[in-house]
């Protein structure tokens, strides 16, 4: 009874070996596979038992997939959040912008509207250099509507802000 717990643990650790050294890559991360050579086999010379030092290597490069993979998400959520706060924040300094000068606070709202057109160009910078590759292997995608309603707002803000000024310079 004791051989066959044994033989059943044996071929359970074997399964979750060849499951983590099968693990698809995302995006440009290198494979557990590959990190580990094609060639690699975690068995004992005999054919039947476990290389124990080479089951552990498995799960060292299975750790530092994991480590890589972790880097790669952070970077990419990161890039944007910073772009989505961005944009959000250009939108409403871009509103604000657009009503100071509408109210006759002309350079109080130009100065709205800059900043708004500065926070765009942030929006549209990290939004656009974020990558999506994590995320399109998750299934999900970062469209452009975010981007180019923060540009518009600040195009707006700007144009009313400028409007405002020319007007009243004349």
């Amino acid at each position: 009874m004791q051989i066959k717990e044994f033989e059943s643990g044996r071929q359970q650790v074997a399964e979750g070996l060849d499951t983590a050294i099968a693990t698809q890559p995302d995006g440009d991360i290198k494979s557990i596979r590959s990190r580990l050579g094609k060639d690699f086999d975690y068995m004992a010379k005999d054919g039947e038992n476990l290389n124990y030092e080479k089951a552990e290597m498995v799960v060292e490069k299975a750790r530092e997939y994991q480590d890589d993979s972790t880097v790669a998400v952070t970077e990419e959520l990161t890039g944007r959040i910073v772009g989505a706060t961005a944009g959000l924040a250009a939108a409403v300094l871009g509103i604000i912008g657009a009503i100071l000068t509408l109210l006759g606070l002309r350079k109080t709202g130009f100065a709205a509207a800059i900043l708004s057109a500065a926070a765009a160009a942030v929006c549209a910078f990290k939004l656009g250099t974020a990558g999506t590759v994590m995320s399109e292997a998750a299934g999900s995608q970062t469209g452009t509507l975010p981007m180019v309603a923060a540009v518009l707002c600040a195009a707006v803000a700007l144009t009313v802000a400028v409007t405002g000024i020319v007007k009243k310079a004349n």
